[in-house]
């Protein structure tokens, strides 16, 4: 807290507070307990040359570590599954688990799902598995491998970004509206229930209009296309969607944050914001434990295209721990977003670690590693870290099981060998 006050008034004073803070941490966390402050193993010394990361979210691309742009795992009921590329197996999701192309999740039987992108909205049902195949500044593919997804797109702009793929078609949003898109036993089906789709098959190209629904099914050995009209369904899915919607049609943060912040639809629900005498309009939780410190509940995990990323806890824990920064004020903390930036620039997590390679050496009892962190406080400088996968300690173990339940794999085409629930029940069916 000490080191935070400083750093926002001179650069001076910047190893002064961080090992004051450093210390302060080391010495909570010795009498709390609290394993929110052990560092990854084999971060320390694997920073990038400095680059100016002001509090708005804009990086030098020189130092640059990993996508700008991510999306986040917002809200799911149920169980649901992410894939670590890295090691071949899948995981249980986690709550603000950062995301980017090259993740693939999956719903089980009776979940639902809610990723987030900026503003764009994609919901998964039940029994659904989507893969991100690319997510740049520029671009977002999105590839429905089977179930339902629901995508709602804010702006033209973001719409002419978006790409939706299934193995029969690729799906072009038009224009802002809401979308659908199943898919079941190599048949698609594609909905506009608001808005315009472009549909391409490898035959044909045509487009649906608002309240359309179309059948596409690949026949023969020539893969041509049938095409089967019909009106939009109502069914639990498209109820759920649409009372979920609701939710976010108005948000007063969108005055001080771009709707494309990636978290952003959770400011208003969870704080307030109030004016700054230095750093204009801030943003603060309503309820938080006694004690509470930004980047102290949550834990580590490693991202193959991040290195080590935060995932806080709490339900407003992603926009406030990936862009802007954290400032004391009073006894509080408060949060800063700086000037309101079209594009922010996603940071896996605005801290700075202290320990060894830094001249500061913390040592919290025989099973802590000898660093710690801090936030990054308002025009501090932000230092990628990243480097090879070292063996997770502490906070960066994963929670939960490291593969699904048996049985519970992708039915990806180029993983070997893969088989999900869904066709080993079909196949125990037809062995009966």
């Amino acid at each position: 807290m000490i080191g935070n006050m400083f750093l926002a008034r001179g650069p001076r004073l910047v190893w002064q507070a961080r090992l004051l803070m450093a210390l302060g941490v080391a010495f909570a966390s010795a009498l709390h307990g609290a394993v929110s402050y052990a560092a990854p193993a084999g971060s320390v010394g694997a920073s990038w040359s400095t680059g100016s990361y002001g509090p708005t979210g804009s990086l030098d691309a020189a130092v640059q570590a990993g996508p700008q742009r991510a999306g986040r795992l917002s809200e799911f009921q149920g169980r649901v599954w992410l894939f670590d590329t890295e090691q071949g197996q899948w995981s249980e999701a986690l709550r603000n688990r950062a995301l980017t192309e090259g993740d693939r999740l999956s719903t089980e039987r009776g979940a639902q799902a809610e990723v987030r992108v900026g503003s764009t909205e994609l919901r998964l049902g039940a029994g659904t598995e989507l893969e991100i195949v690319r997510m740049d500044e520029g671009r977002m593919s999105f590839q429905l491998h089977r179930g339902s997804l629901a995508v709602r797109v804010r702006s033209r702009e973001i719409a002419a970004e978006l790409e939706l793929l299934t193995a029969e078609a690729r799906l072009q949003p038009e224009r802002a509206g809401a979308y659908r898109v199943d898919r079941e036993d190599d048949v698609t089906w594609a909905t506009a229930w608001r808005g315009a789709l472009q549909v391409r098959t490898v035959d044909q190209a045509f487009d649906l209009a608002t309240g359309q629904r179309v059948e596409l099914a690949p026949q023969g050995r020539e893969r041509s296309t049938l095409v089967t009209w019909s009106a939009a369904v109502q069914d639990r899915f498209a109820e759920w969607v649409r009372a979920d919607e609701q939710h976010d049609d108005r948000s007063a943060s969108l005055r001080y944050v771009s709707p494309e912040m990636t978290g952003a639809e959770d400011l208003d629900r969870h704080g307030r914001w109030e004016r700054h005498p230095e750093f204009g309009m801030v943003w603060s939780p309503l309820v938080v434990s006694a004690g509470w410190a930004p980047f102290k509940h949550g834990r580590w995990v490693w991202h193959a295209r991040w290195g080590w990323t935060w995932v806080d806890q709490a339900p407003w824990g992603f926009a406030p721990f990936h862009y802007g920064r954290w400032v004391l004020w009073g006894h509080r903390w408060v949060w800063t977003p700086g000037p309101r930036m079209a594009r922010p620039v996603f940071a896996p997590a605005l801290v700075t670690f202290t320990g060894p390679s830094v001249g500061v050496n913390i040592v919290i009892g025989p099973s802590r590693p000898p660093v710690a962190w801090v936030p990054l406080a308002p025009r501090e400088p932000y230092r990628p870290w990243i480097g090879h996968r070292p063996h997770p300690v502490g906070p960066a173990h994963p929670v939960g099981p490291t593969h699904p339940p048996r049985g519970w794999e992708p039915a990806h085409r180029h993983v070997p060998g893969a088989r999900g629930p869904w066709r080993q029940e079909r196949e125990r069916a037809q062995m009966q």
